[in-house]
């Protein structure tokens, strides 16, 4: 392939024939096999029955559709994918579920129109959940041009009037989407699912600390899942690159 770090032709990657039957695969996989369902499971138990969630970098959907069935489908979910290759499948596969919303927007702390770098990996199949924003330097990468909106400007034109959970794995944007949300966040306090990884959060001029600053003023305290026991433990700031929850602890104003 040459140097790492070329844009690559995506008509020629998406309809060639290793990655039309990646699609179909992917798309089967995700809409018959529940590999998440534990880990939502666990998840579940920090989400209200008739809660509002947000999933936030969506992908494919095998979040989603666990969420969906949370509380026998006493729930409300919201689904953010901007990739249109991802989105295809997230719509089939939970979308069409009564109480799921997709969108293809991606949240961010402004409206504006922007490339998506997904990487190509060496196999040359897409890496459909490493979507980002920023350079790509690395890999080889094709780029999709999407819209982005701010969370509190989704929420005041749905007139959403609960977020109980946030699930939020935006590889690196996760501080871009926490500033579009800063109203929306301190009205409604939600429990927020978010992945921290240093080097990501680099892409768009941010560090973990950055995350941990942020959330600290509103009263927030972090965890972490322990996902063979479903319970919580208390963190203090950056552990290195995991998932981390978030909840308010004290409400401050």
């Amino acid at each position: 392939m040459g140097p790492k770090g070329q844009k690559l032709d995506r008509t020629r990657i998406y309809k060639s024939p290793r990655q039309r039957f990646e699609h179909f695969l992917l798309k089967y996989r995700t809409k018959y096999r529940s590999r998440d369902r534990h880990v939502i499971a666990c998840l579940g138990t920090l989400i209200p029955e008739n809660g509002v969630v947000f999933d936030i970098g969506a992908h494919v959907g095998n979040y989603a559709k666990e969420f969906a069935r949370l509380h026998q489908g006493n729930i409300h979910v919201h689904c953010f994918e901007p990739s249109p290759y991802n989105a295809s499948i997230l719509e089939e596969v939970a979308g069409k579920m009564p109480n799921v919303e997709t969108s293809r927007l991606a949240l961010s702390n402004v409206a504006e129109e922007i490339d998506l770098y997904l990487p190509v990996k060496e196999t040359g199949r897409l890496g459909t959940g490493l979507g980002h924003f920023g350079m790509e330097n690395t890999r080889d990468y094709v780029t999709e041009r999407v819209q982005t909106t701010t969370l509190d400007t989704y929420a005041k034109e749905r007139n959403l009037s609960r977020l109980d959970f946030m699930k939020c794995d935006v590889e690196g944007a996760e501080m871009l989407v926490l500033k579009g949300g800063a109203e929306t966040i301190a009205r409604f306090r939600p429990t927020i699912c978010l992945e921290v990884i240093d080097e990501h959060l680099a892409r768009t001029g941010h560090c973990a600390q950055d995350v941990f600053d942020w959330l600290g003023p509103l009263g927030y305290g972090t965890y972490q899942m322990d996902f063979k026991t479903a319970t919580l433990m208390r963190v203090e700031g950056y552990q290195g690159p995991a998932d981390y929850i978030f909840r308010v602890e004290n409400l401050r104003q």
